[in-house]
Order: structure tokens, then C-alpha cells, then sequence
């Protein structure tokens, strides 16, 4: 029931700017039909598939357990920190709206490799030795699968090497936009965040399939931290998970923005590229020392966040030295 009110609101979303959405075809929801049979279910439990079930069955990574990686269910799991964080981001996208049910995933980089939401486990029932450790060879480990989306966060981490986390999600404005094929343009300065001119839409592919992970990987490019999924929802990566989540959260709020833009009919002005490269050298100076700010280029230089000349420490008149 709430999965089916998710899903009407993305529609109305899409909707609401003028144009239907695009439509799948239906070759490609049986294809949707076939994959959601086998969503969550162990190898022994498809034996009654058909063959074009079989040829469409969600693909598990192979299985490769090392001792000391897996979680076992009995005392302190491995990377248990780093689980227990997963779990975490996922309740948070819940609470913050902008994920539901088990269609979103989250994951965070740890030594050798990274950890992972699990297939078809509700994320208020997740116990960390259910979220999966990943090697970077694309093994995992354990009696529970990934997440049916693994092979995007898998190489996320393998192409990038800055990114520490994973946040995927299907909230509502992403996802009315992704339908449109639309990207977000940079019609506010915080589209920056994102790392470039524009959060772009990466092209449609199934999910679950290494098509839709190289999609992806085109449309983010070499400084893009955020993208849409084309019908089906976003994904970005950050130096954490906090920061991870706040700009999924962030891409959800511009895309809020933009529709409610679109929605009087009107194209809203776009700020030109030359002015998004000068927010883009802001933002990366944002919040920086200036010690951190050595390798900067001379356009970033002369455009970083200028903070007031500092004038030593603050003392108040009833904590000042005594005067000698």
C-alpha cells in the first residue's frame, strides 16, 4: 500500500510539469515481472522458473567467504562500526522521506573492499551481520546476498577512488524527474554541490544489470557526486555517509525545486556555465582552511569563499589577563 502511494505521488510529480512521463515498454516490465520474482530468494528457491524467469533472475555476485569477513549472527561482526552505519542511513532516508520499503541501498567503503545493504531485508529488521561485506574483486561473503543494486555501488568504488559511500534512493521528485529523462540544470547555485553544471539523468537501463552501472558511471563523468537514474530514482557518493545522505537529500530538494519551477509552466532561467564554474571553485573552498587551500587553481583562488580578516583571538573583559 505504501509502495503503490509512493509511486502515484512520483507519477503526479511527473505529471504536474506539462508532459506524460516516459513510459516503459512492456517488454521491458516483464522483464521488471521476471526480476521481482526472484527478488531476495536464495538459489534453492527458484528451482519453478521459466526460462525467460531464469534468463532475468536477479544475477547474486559469486560467494566467496574468508574467514574473519563474514557476519555470523554470533558475537561482534567484522567492520561492525561500519554495518551498524549502514543500518543507520538507511532508517534516516526512511524518516527524511526520501526512501522506502527496501528499494533504496546504502554502503560505505571499508578495508578490502565495502559493506552493503542485504537483498530483501527490511532495514528496521536489519542486524548488522546482514549488511554484506564486498571485496573489490566483486566476491561476496556470507549467508546473505547484496543488495540487487551491488554492481552500481561496486563501481562507484572501483572507478572512484574518492568515494568513501553509497546512497541510492527513490525519493519522489528524483524520480518524477528521472521519468521525464530530465537532468537538473543549474537554475540555483547549490545544483554545485553535486560537483558540476548539472546533476545529469543517466540513460535508462534494467536495474540490477552492469548496462544501467556503466550508464551511470557515463553520466557522473569525472566530477559529477550525484546523478538521476532514468525511471528510477538517484544515486551519489560521498567522503562519508552523513555527507553521502545529505546530498542525496540535497539532489532531492533541488528536484523539488526545479519541478515546482516547471510546474507554472514557465522554463526557469538557467544561471550560465560561467557562472556555475565560479560556484564550483566557491564550493570547493567551502568550509576549508586556508592551509588546505595550497593546491588550488588561480581561477579557484581568486573566486574561494572569502572569510573577514581575522583579528586574533576574542577575550572577553572579565576573562582578559590581569594588566601588569
Amino acid at each position: 500500500a505504501n509502495e503503490t502511494e509512493c509511486l502515484a505521488r512520483q507519477y503526479v510529480c511527473a505529471m504536474s510539469i506539462g508532459s506524460a512521463p516516459v513510459v516503459l515498454p512492456d517488454e521491458e516490465i516483464d522483464v521488471m515481472l521476471a526480476k521481482f520474482k526472484t527478488y531476495g530468494k536464495k538459489p534453492s528457491e527458484l528451482q519453478d522458473l521459466s526460462d525467460f524467469e531464469r534468463k532475468h533472475a536477479i544475477s547474486a555476485p559469486p560467494r566467496k567467504d574468508v574467514v574473519g569477513l563474514a557476519g555470523t549472527g554470533a558475537g561482534e561482526v567484522p567492520f561492525a562500526e561500519a554495518r551498524r552505519k549502514v543500518i543507520e542511513t538507511c532508517l534516516k532516508m526512511e524518516a527524511m522521506g526520501i526512501n522506502q520499503g527496501t528499494s533504496g541501498n546504502a554502503s560505505c567503503r571499508v578495508p578490502g573492499g565495502f559493506v552493503v545493504t542485504s537483498s530483501g531485508v527490511p532495514y528496521d529488521k536489519m542486524r548488522p551481520d546482514q549488511v554484506v561485506f564486498m571485496d573489490l574483486e566483486g566476491n561476496f561473503h556470507g549467508a546473505f546476498q547484496p543488495s540487487s543494486e551491488w554492481r552500481m555501488h561496486y563501481d562507484i568504488y572501483k572507478s572512484v577512488p574518492q568515494a568513501e559511500a553509497v546512497v541510492h534512493a527513490h525519493p519522489t521528485y528524483c524520480t518524477a524527474l528521472s521519468s521525464q529523462r530530465r537532468h537538473i540544470p543549474g537554475f540555483h547555485s547549490m545544483v554545485a554541490v553535486a560537483g558540476a553544471r548539472t546533476i545529469p539523468c543517466a540513460d535508462y537501463a534494467t536495474f540490477g544489470t552492469q548496462e544501467l552501472s556503466d550508464s551511470l558511471l557515463a553520466a557522473l563523468g569525472e566530477s559529477s557526486k550525484s546523478a538521476l537514474l532514468a525511471n528510477h530514482g538517484m544515486i551519489c557518493y560521498g567522503p562519508d555517509l552523513d555527507k553521502a545522505l545529505w546530498l542525496a537529500n540535497e539532489t532531492e530538494c533541488l528536484a523539488k525545486q526545479y519541478i515546482c519551477a516547471l510546474s507554472t509552466g514557465l522554463e526557469p532561467v538557467v544561471l550560465p556555465d560561467a557562472e556555475m564554474d565560479v560556484m564550483l571553485a566557491k564550493l570547493k573552498t567551502y568550509g576549508k582552511r586556508p592551509r588546505e587551500m595550497e593546491k588550488l587553481s588561480d581561477f579557484e583562488r581568486k573566486h574561494s569563499v572569502k572569510a573577514p580578516r581575522f583579528a586574533g583571538p576574542m577575550i572577553c573583559g572579565c576573562c582578559a589577563p590581569p594588566s601588569s
